[in-house]
Formats: structure tokens, sequence, C-alpha cells
């Protein structure tokens, strides 16, 4: 069976525009000779240099398919970056030429206006007879139209497979059609209004939008080449996602690193949990389908995910209960007032293998007092009172509700 999209493949695309630049240059030049125009024969040189510039083009995009290996263990993808940074300052190098060009070809024609026809100041652009008028005027815009029809595919492949490179160059691509249009305008307005002075100040507009279109290229592909972390709101989601993990926990040391090549977005996490190794096998696969999921609604085509999970050691503390007797036995009081005990516990993570039943002082503050001495950490009630939880979380100590009476239930064993 055929492959029906053969037609998205990258190297089909720049088959394309070599075959494109080559016909371009073969009828420029013919063209632009015969008819004795500079203005097709320069621009039949310059494509010379897209065609080099294709060339390039395809050798990035072999070299940055080579799977990785021992001396590049990510591959070299982040070449097409620096290509793309090569085709920004060229496109920047085109900017300015084209400024520096139409602002010879202004001066001149506002000193004709201004002082009049003198010679040496009009600057004819076409140097040919009127007998070739619709040679020039159809070889420049079939060349215009068909540089932006082949900038749109390769922009929109380029995207498809996450070829920087390739989208650069259809930016480029695009920037030689505007030049063309530029010099069409100015043929055409010369020839029937006697007016090529307007191909100037437009080409000074297309100039700008260059430039701009030339220092996106070259941030976007620095930022790759420096490897620049993602949006620092995409940074908070992956993390926030993370800590939602079952088993993953807010540590000091919990670290992501970020960055992004093309459409692929590479993901470093370092993660604290206090599981096993087996269990932390499946966090890790469950976290790399959530980082996934969540990358690819921020217009990511695909994500490499790499996670390193290690153990948060099981911290000792304290933790007290106020209880009240019940029978033979003990629960948890509603409030330190109603508590006849309180029970100290010896905390080792969730777990409490020891723990000491001891008396209650009557008064509220020698209660606070005693816990500070005996270094507790957070403090159970079942139930209690807004001014009380006030008062002991002042003194440094968390106040919190237990989940149960049952002291069982709370995890602790009776006798």
């Amino acid at each position: 069976m055929k492959n029906r999209t053969w037609y998205l493949s990258p190297y089909t695309v720049t088959g394309f525009v070599i075959i494109m630049y080559l016909i371009k240059v073969s009828v420029k030049l013919a063209v632009g000779h015969y008819a004795n125009s500079p203005v097709i024969a320069g621009d039949g040189y310059h494509n010379v240099a897209d065609i080099f510039e294709a060339l390039g083009l395809v050798l990035m995009l072999v070299l940055s398919r080579r799977p990785p290996n021992n001396k590049f263990r990510f591959g070299l993808k982040r070449i097409e970056s620096i290509g793309a940074v090569f085709i920004s300052l060229g496109l920047l190098y085109m900017a300015f030429q084209t400024a520096v060009n139409a602002s010879d070809g202004v001066a001149r024609w506002g000193a004709y206006f201004l002082v009049g026809k003198l010679e040496g100041f009009m600057s004819d652009p076409l140097k040919m007879g009127p007998q070739y008028f619709w040679w020039v005027t159809g070889i420049m815009a079939g060349s215009a139209v068909l540089s932006f029809l082949v900038c749109h595919y390769e922009i929109s492949v380029g995207k498809r497979t996450g070829h920087d490179g390739l989208v650069a160059d259809g930016v480029e691509t695009k920037s030689d059609g505007m030049i063309e249009t530029t010099a069409l305008v100015g043929i055409l307005c010369e020839y029937f209004f006697k007016a090529a002075w307007i191909e100037y100040p437009l080409a000074l507009v297309i100039a700008y939008l260059m430039t701009s279109t030339s220092i996106s290229i070259l941030t976007k592909a620095f930022s790759t080449l420096l490897q620049r972390s993602l949006d620092e709101k995409i940074v908070a989601k992956i993390m926030e996602t993370c800590l939602e993990t079952p088993g993953v926990f807010a540590h000091e040391k919990n670290d992501i690193k970020t960055y992004s090549v093309g459409s692929e977005a590479f993901v470093y996490l370092d993660l604290g949990t206090r599981c096993r190794s087996r269990a932390n096998n499946d966090i890790a696969h469950g976290l790399v389908h959530r980082v996934k999921k969540c990358l690819l609604k921020h217009e990511f085509d695909s994500v490499q995910c790499y996670i390193t999970l290690f153990r948060i050691e099981l911290e000792d503390y304290r933790r007290a209960y106020a209880v009240r007797k019940h029978e033979k036995s003990f629960v948890i009081a509603d409030s330190i007032e109603s508590a006849t005990n309180i029970v100290i516990c010896d905390m080792k993570g969730e777990d409490a293998p020891r723990w000491t039943v001891e008396d209650k002082t009557e008064k509220i503050p020698d209660c606070i007092a005693f816990l500070l001495r005996k270094k507790v950490r957070e403090f159970y009630t079942f139930y209690e009172s807004a001014e009380n939880i006030a008062l002991i979380e002042k003194s440094g100590i968390a106040c919190k509700q237990a989940v149960s009476r049952s002291l069982v239930n709370c995890g602790l064993l009776t006798d």
C-alpha cells in the first residue's frame, strides 16, 4: 500500500523548495539578461544563495533525525535551532540590504520632487523596453505567488513534524515573496503611472517586517539552544499535577527543569516519596502519563519526561491527644477542658510505636507549657473552641481535629 502522506515529509518539502529555486534562478537570469532587467537578474542571483540554504536545511534534517548515542544522549534535534539562527541572521541581512536600497531610492526620488529633474538624482529601476513588460510582470508575479505557496507548505509541515529549521526557512521564503511583490509593484507603478517611487516606501515597511520576523526566530532559537524553561505558569501547573499524585510529597529537594525543542517539551523531575522502590515505579509511570497529558494541552505535540524519585526519610516527632476515661479505656476528649489525661505519642511517620498516658493539669496555660516541655508538634481533640485553638497555636503547636473518638481508629493501640 502506498504511503499517502509522502507530501508531509520534511524531505519532500525541501525537495520542492530546491526545485522551485532552480526554476527561479534559471528563468530570472535568462530573462533578466535578455530583457536587460537588473530587477529580475539581481533577484535571480539572490535565489542562488537560497539553493545553498535549502541544501543546508536537508543536511540539518538528516542530522536531527539521528538517534541518541553515548556522546549525544538526547540526539541532535537542537541542530535545527542552530540552522534557524543562521537563517534568521540571513533574513536580518536581507532586511538591512532592502532598507538601504529603499532609503537610497527614497532619497533620490525626494531630491527629484523637491529640486526638480537633475541628472543623477533619478534612478530608473525598469531599464528595458515596453515589449518585455509582460514577460517581466508574469515572471515576478508568478515567482511571488510560488514563494507564498511554498512558504505556507514549509511552515505547515515544519510545525506538524516539529522541525524548527523548516519553519524558519518557510519564513525566509515568505520574505522572498514580499520582496518580489515589492519589485512587481514598482514595475507596475512605473509602467502605468510613471510612479516607480512607490516601490521604495513599501520596501521600507517590508524591511521592518523582515527584521521583526528575524528577531522572533532568533529569540526562539536561542531559547532552545540555551534550554530556556517553559512558561512559569506551565511549570507551576506541572508541579501542582505532580503533588496531586498519591505518594508524592512536597519537599524542599523537589525540583523541576524544563525546556522545549520545537513542538517537543522536555521535563526533568526530582520528587520525594515515602514509598518503596516497587511502588515508586508505579508512581513514576503514572507521573509520566499525567505530565504528558498536562503539556499536550499547551500546543506541544510530544513530551519527553525523565523522573527521579527519592525516598523521604520518616521524620520523628511528637503528637499529643486530649483523652478522657471511658469505662476501662480512653476516648478522644471534646476539648482540653473535658480531658482527664493527655496521651503523648512518639511518631515515626504516621505510625506511633511508642506512647504514654500522662495526667492533665487543670489550667490550660499549664497544659500548654507541659506540651511544650514534651516537645509536642501536634495536639488533637475531637472538637475544640476557636479561643483554645488560637491560644494553643500561638505557642507554635498545631491544633487539629481527630478523625474519631476511638484511639484505635486514630492509630493507637490500647491494652
